[in-house]
C-alpha cells in the first residue's frame, strides 16, 4: 500500500497560514479580554464604594458633617477613617505620601495620551490607598462637602491613563449616592460624556468622563470609534 505524507512546504505554508491567523486574532482578543476585566473592576468599585458611602453616611451623618474643611490633608484623612477604613479591604494604607507606593508618581495621561492636569502619587492632599484586588483608589474633598474618588484598576502599573485604567466618582450631599463622571444630563449630570470622553476629543479633560459609560453600557467602545454619543450603547450603533 502506498502511504502518503505531506511535503515540507506544504507543512510551512499551512504554519504560515496558521501564524499570521493568530497575529491577526490574538492581539484583539487580548484586547477584548483586558477591557471586559477593566468593565468588571470599574462595575465592582462602583457597587463596592455606593454601598460603603451609603453604611458610612447612616453611622456618620451626612458628609457635610464629617467635619471636612476643604481640599487639604486633614479631610482626606477624616474620609479614610469613616469610609475606607471601616468599609473597604485595604491592602496598602499610603495615606497622603508622594512616594508612589500605591500609584505611580509619573502624570497620568489623559484620553489622547497627553499629560493629565493631576499627578496622584505626589500631591499630598490626594490619600491614596491599594485594595485586596491590587486597584488604587484615590480621594479627597474638593471642597469640603462633598468627595472625589478616582480608582486606577491596576494601581502603579501602566498605562496609567484616562478612561482606560482610571476612573472618576463624586458623592455629594446634592446627589445623595455616588455618581460616576460622564453621565449626559439630568440632575446627576457631571463631565458628560460627549464632551469629556470621546477618543479625539480637544482639551486636558479627555477621558475624565469614561466611567458612567464603562458602568452603563459595559464596554470601552470609546477607545475604538470617533463620535460616539450617549445615546448610542457601542461602535455597531453608529
Amino acid at each position: 500500500m502506498k502511504k502518503t505524507a505531506f511535503t515540507l512546504a506544504e507543512v510551512l505554508i499551512t504554519l504560515t497560514i496558521i501564524g499570521v491567523i493568530a497575529a491577526l486574532t490574538i492581539p484583539n482578543l487580548l484586547q477584548n479580554y483586558t477591557e471586559q476585566a477593566t468593565v468588571s473592576k470599574v462595575k465592582k468599585f462602583y457597587s463596592t464604594v455606593s454601598n460603603a458611602s451609603a453604611l458610612a453616611i447612616k453611622e456618620n451623618g451626612p458628609i457635610d458633617e464629617w467635619g471636612l474643611t476643604g481640599n487639604n490633608s486633614e479631610s482626606s484623612q477624616k474620609i479614610y477613617e469613616k469610609l475606607f477604613k471601616t468599609h473597604f479591604k485595604v491592602a496598602k494604607d499610603c495615606g497622603v505620601d508622594n512616594k508612589g507606593n500605591c500609584v505611580s508618581n509619573n502624570l497620568h495621561k489623559n484620553l489622547n495620551k497627553a499629560d493629565a492636569p493631576a499627578n496622584y502619587g505626589t500631591n499630598d492632599v490626594f490619600y491614596k490607598v491599594t485594595l485586596n484586588d491590587g486597584s488604587a483608589v484615590i480621594f479627597y474633598s474638593s471642597d469640603g462637602s462633598d468627595i472625589i474618588f478616582i480608582t486606577d484598576v491596576n494601581g502603579p502599573k501602566e498605562p496609567n491613563q484616562w478612561g482606560v485604567d482610571t476612573f472618576y466618582f463624586r458623592l455629594h450631599p446634592y446627589y445623595g449616592k455616588v455618581v460616576p463622571f460622564g453621565v449626559q444630563s439630568g440632575t446627576y449630570s457631571i463631565y458628560p460624556f460627549d464632551e469629556n470622553c470621546q477618543k479625539n476629543a480637544g482639551g486636558n479633560l479627555a477621558g475624565i468622563g469614561c466611567a458612567a459609560w464603562v458602568i452603563y453600557k459595559g464596554n470601552m467602545d470609546y477607545l475604538h470609534c470617533d463620535g460616539l454619543t450617549w445615546n448610542k450603547n457601542s461602535c455597531k450603533d453608529k
